[in-house]
């Protein structure tokens, strides 16, 4: 867990700026901002120059794009982050938040970037009657991995 300041606010477009230092800055998006699911910016995190708690959920070393996640659940959570699509092998555990959804199930997106595709027959097949939405915190298990 980390501790930043918020630099910027963007109501626009749903995400703060957070500065961890005047050199390591990243953005908190709106699905990131609370384990529930959120329409609005909470005021709370709308006041620049507030301190706040964040872990890092995403970091692309190409561009220096860092995503910050405040969800208490994962920022508590001692969720295993893999950096790439092959150390995530099959049965690996996976804890990640629903960025979208398609006409196969639930696009999921975990720590280190990984995106993987939640269907509604394994949810239905799971017995998962909660209701999923952009935002949800999703644990859930690797069934297989297409090649590269």
């Amino acid at each position: 867990m980390l501790a930043g300041t918020i630099e910027e606010v963007n109501a626009q477009d749903h995400y703060v700026v957070i500065a961890l230092n005047e050199f390591v800055k990243g953005r908190l998006y709106l699905e990131h901002m609370a384990d529930l699911p959120l329409k609005t910016m909470p005021p709370k995190l709308a006041q620049v120059g507030k301190l706040v708690k964040v872990r890092v959920f995403y970091i692309d070393l190409k561009t220096r794009y860092i995503e910050f996640t405040k969800k208490e659940t994962l920022l508590k959570d001692k969720a295993p982050v893999y950096q790439s699509y092959k150390e995530a092998g099959k049965g690996s555990k996976i804890v990640g938040v629903v960025v979208g959804q398609n006409k196969h199930g639930f696009i999921v997106k975990s720590f280190g970037g990984i995106k993987g595709l939640l269907t509604f027959a394994d949810i239905k097949q799971n017995g998962n009657s909660t209701e999923l939405k952009v935002g949800s915190i999703v644990k859930a298990f690797v069934l297989f991995r297409k090649k590269d």
